[in-house]
């Protein structure tokens, strides 16, 4: 019985060791995985500071994001993962950080002392041309302001305040001058044309007078287009045409010299339709597919009702000239519309 009780003991702290050797091997184990696992990592961190070494500046340049922000993570893991040994990497992650400020600083400086002498050297015939690039310098000087640190740039950042206050100034100044007024003269002094402008494009009213002084157009504008209306007059000064031009359709209301209302048009891009307003002809109505010829136009006006005037009366009547100028004035359509539309 002694014996059998000895050799269960034996066998007892023999397993122990045992089992206190496989601890130590899978300690060691996971120490040698561990310390594998930081070798990579601090051979990684060369071999990348090798190739920055070799990139110089342009180990920072979009092209190389990619690997810039590789060697920062890495540095990052391994100061995560080995703090008590991270001290000079800490120090080496911070320099980099550094470096690469240093470099985004000098880079946004060029561009903006670029972007600034290009202002102050060019003459701007729209105010919103010059309003554009001075938003543009202030984008840039406040990027500026984020990338720089007070403690180290201060008197950058302090210069770059001041000069966006100074663009400020600018734009408000040239904010002012966005609305102009054009104004050409005939040879004898009299006004030919005045136009109101927003930004170079035809904003508010626009006037054309003939060489007599009488009112030939006025047009309202809205950022470059007819809006509203436009009325054009005849030589004497009698009204001509009302007109609206839209995009898709233009309608015209035409009168005669003694300011009766002789018809009305409308052109779209399938046809084109008349519908006569004058004594004699009010309710005549037709369209045309498309441009019309002189004696198509003809035929369409000598209606039953307009050939018992005629025949009754044996003369001249008002709706024979009506259909004499409307011969006249319904060419005349697409060119108004076209007169308008060119103006710029």
């Amino acid at each position: 019985m002694g014996i059998l009780s000895n050799t269960k003991q034996i066998l007892a702290a023999t397993g122990g060791a045992i089992s206190q050797g496989m601890e130590l091997l899978a300690q060691g184990a996971s120490g040698l995985e561990r310390v594998t696992y930081r070798i990579s990592l601090e051979t990684r961190i060369w071999a990348l500071n090798d190739r920055r070494k070799k990139a110089g500046d342009e180990w920072f340049h979009p092209s190389n994001t990619e690997k810039s922000e590789e060697l920062i993570n890495t540095y990052e893991t391994l100061i995560r993962e080995f703090p008590l040994e991270s001290g000079p990497f800490k120090l080496q992650l911070a320099q980099l950080h550094a470096d690469r400020r240093a470099l985004q600083l000098k880079l946004q400086v060029e561009s903006i002392v670029a972007l600034d002498e290009f202002i102050k050297s060019k003459e701007y015939k729209l105010a919103i041309d010059a309003i554009n690039v001075r938003k543009r310098l202030i984008k840039l000087l406040n990027e500026l302001l984020a990338i720089g640190r007070k403690n180290e740039h201060g008197v950058l950042l302090q210069r770059a305040t001041s000069r966006i206050e100074e663009l400020n100034f600018e734009i408000a100044e040239y904010e002012l001058k966005r609305k102009t007024t054009d104004l050409l003269l005939y040879e004898s002094g009299t006004k030919k044309q005045e136009a109101e402008r927003y930004d170079g494009k035809l904003h508010g009213d626009y006037h054309q007078w003939y060489k007599n002084d009488n009112l030939r157009w006025h047009i309202t504008f809205f950022e470059g287009r007819p809006l509203g209306g436009a009325t054009l007059w005849r030589e004497d000064g009698s009204k001509y045409v009302d007109a609206k031009i839209e995009s898709n359709s233009q309608f015209f209301k035409f009168y005669a010299a003694d300011h009766q209302l002789l018809f009305t048009a409308q052109i779209t891009r399938a046809n084109r339709t008349i519908e006569m307003m004058a004594a004699g002809l009010k309710g005549i109505k037709f369209s045309f597919l498309q441009k019309p010829s002189k004696f198509r136009i003809f035929i369409k006006c000598l209606t039953p009702r307009v050939l018992l005037f005629l025949w009754r009366s044996r003369k001249p009547s008002p709706e024979k000239a009506l259909c004499t100028e409307l011969l006249t004035i319904s060419e005349g359509l697409q060119p108004i519309a076209n007169e308008i539309r060119s103006i710029k």
